[in-house]
């Protein structure tokens, strides 16, 4: 039986359901617009139940049909295994996704039947998505008579789904946590089986079960260990979603309480169709918060919304060796010794409030850091091989990165005035860009091709952990594969990023790529062989072209605005 014969009640629109499916390319868009699909109605999915004289091929074909329903904890995909089995398969296992085009092949094999496939992802049990990129698997199912029929006794974990049948049972959503600072929150994407009792249910379910594996070294959960939801369900009525816990939520503090608050809505604001606001009781009795009202919206929790913030005094860029601040009617040079034309600088960098402006010098071997509006000296320098623009989060961290050498040398400079070594395991390649998170908690990094080699430069992104010795960047992972070419990146937003990239055979563009590892191309580009670009969450798109013109992304559109080079918003 073909996996395409499933037959399939479709619970909305198909059309819809693809908008959000499970991304090996494909649209993307920015903001509320891609949160708004997160919530679209299922497809549901009626399996076949096994029937008398089946062969074992058969058998594996007609568990594998019937494991895409999640109805009644895959009741019906049960029948095909023996009681044994059916008691010790653990469907939530996680999800080897496989190709449909090429479908799998199945063979018989002693004792059993053997699954040959292309793996092209993996969710883990906690929701993480990692795309593996044509990966041959075999997978082998036992069998054994049951009665007169063939039912399997042995069976991989988890649960064995093509890309169709995934992006009708999962949706991608994003989980709020706080940074180790406990000062801005940091989405964690998962893919979630559709819950029947809703997605609001689900998301909050995955809240509180804690961050992915991947993430979780690097954030907080101020929601207390051993909170569960008293009923199993978050209604929501006339968009307030209503969230009734457990009283161990209350085991934390006033602030704590606020912080974990601040989590729970603005994952269900994620919901932007069905949810407007989120309602919070323990045991039933309304949570009593001094600075929030009953119910909560994204305004409630702004200070703790990375997205809310905005350069405090612009862009910048830089002309005839001077630093320079875009303005409504042009620029004019920056405060400071960086605006004074004094030293000939390059690539500059700035703090959110505008507070800290940085530049490397013409040769790239040293990071002037001043603080302009307090001294027109130089606040402090770093020196290196080759250093990058420095990149500088929401703490106010300076990010120092020296590529002039095989391991590339990271250092921070605190609040305290002082430059810290950072540890950097499991890169490979040598870097191109380097830019941390707003939150601090996530970094993106270009890496260069070796030498001689066909392919382009990767995205790829790692995790911020501050270990017993100091910071460390670690756990790098490529998050999609259909930019073969990467130039340049930089954070749109807490959940996405522009990058200068093409897919093969294109050329070099702005493309938008979406922490739930969707990918789309932006429209038209300022120039061919643009060479870097600078975002900030509300802001038009700043791009650095041959032509030593800075352009500005307007609509469908890219508009000229000043001649110079090497826009940079903070970040």
């Amino acid at each position: 039986m073909s996996r395409r014969l499933l037959v399939a009640l479709v619970i909305g629109s198909l059309a819809l359901a693809a908008c959000s499916e499970i991304p090996t390319s494909g649209p993307v868009v920015r903001g509320d617009e891609v949160r708004a699909a997160l919530d679209e109605p299922a497809v549901r999915v009626l399996p076949r139940d096994p029937v008398v004289g089946q062969s074992p091929e058969e058998v594996v074909a007609g568990f594998l049909d019937a494991s895409a329903s999640f109805e009644n904890d895959h009741e019906v995909a049960r029948r095909f295994l023996s009681p044994g089995a059916a008691e010790g398969w653990n469907a939530e296992a996680g999800v080897t996704v496989i190709d449909d085009n090429p479908a799998y092949r199945l063979r018989r094999v002693r004792g059993g039947v053997q699954l040959i496939a292309q793996q092209v992802a993996r969710i883990g049990a906690d929701g993480a998505y990692l795309p593996r990129g044509e990966l041959a698997i075999e997978r082998t199912f036992e069998l054994d008579r049951v009665g007169d029929s063939w039912r399997i006794t042995d069976l991989p974990q988890g649960l064995i789904l093509d890309r169709i049948e995934t992006s009708l049972a999962f949706r991608a959503f994003e989980i709020f946590f706080m940074n180790p600072q406990q000062t801005l929150l940091v989405p964690d994407p998962v893919y979630l089986p559709l819950d029947q009792t809703g997605s609001a249910t689900s998301i909050v379910k995955s809240l509180l079960d804690g961050p992915t594996r991947w993430l979780s070294p690097a954030v907080e959960s101020l929601v207390p260990a051993g909170t569960t939801l008293v009923v199993d369900s978050v209604p929501v009525d006339n968009g307030v979603a209503r969230v009734d816990l457990s009283a161990e939520f209350l085991d934390s503090d006033v602030g704590e309480r606020e912080q974990a608050a601040a989590q729970i809505t603005m994952t269900l604001l994620g919901l932007t169709s069905t949810v407007t606001g989120v309602a919070i009781s323990v045991e039933g009795s309304p949570l009593q918060l001094p600075d929030a009202p009953t119910v909560m919206t994204r305004d409630t929790w702004e200070t703790y919304d990375s997205d809310a913030l905005a350069p405090a005094l612009g862009g910048l860029f830089v002309r005839g060796g001077v630093v320079r601040r875009l303005t409504d009617d042009g620029s004019v040079p920056v405060q400071g010794l960086l605006g004074t034309g004094q030293l000939s600088v390059d690539e500059p960098s700035q703090s959110w409030d505008g507070g800290t402006v940085t530049a490397l010098d013409d040769n790239k071997r040293t990071l002037l850091v001043t603080r302009p509006f307090v001294s027109a000296r130089l606040r402090t320098r770093v020196t290196g091989d080759r250093l990058l623009p420095a990149s500088i989060d929401a703490q106010d961290r300076i990010w120092a990165v020296d590529v002039g050498r095989p391991t590339p040398r990271i250092r921070v400079l605190d609040n305290e005035g002082a430059w810290k070594p950072v540890s950097v395991r499991g890169l490979r390649g040598r870097l191109a860009t380097f830019r941390v998170s707003v939150d601090g908690t996530r970094v993106a990094v270009v890496t260069e091709p070796p030498r001689g080699s066909r392919r382009g430069g990767e995205l790829l992104f790692g995790r911020v952990v501050n270990r017993a010795d100091g910071l460390q960047v670690e756990a790098f992972r490529r998050v999609e594969r259909t930019l073969v070419e990467v130039r340049d990146a930089s954070w749109v937003d807490a959940s996405s990023l522009v990058v200068i990239g093409g897919t093969v055979g294109s050329v070099l563009e702005p493309t938008l790529v979406n922490v739930n590892r969707s990918v789309t191309s932006l429209s038209g580009a300022p120039a061919v062989g643009i060479r870097s670009v600078t975002a900030a969450p509300g802001l038009p798109l700043l791009a650095d072209t041959p032509s030593d013109g800075v352009w500005a992304e307007s609509g469908t559109a890219w508009v000229f605005l000043v001649a110079g080079r090497d826009p940079a918003y903070p970040g």
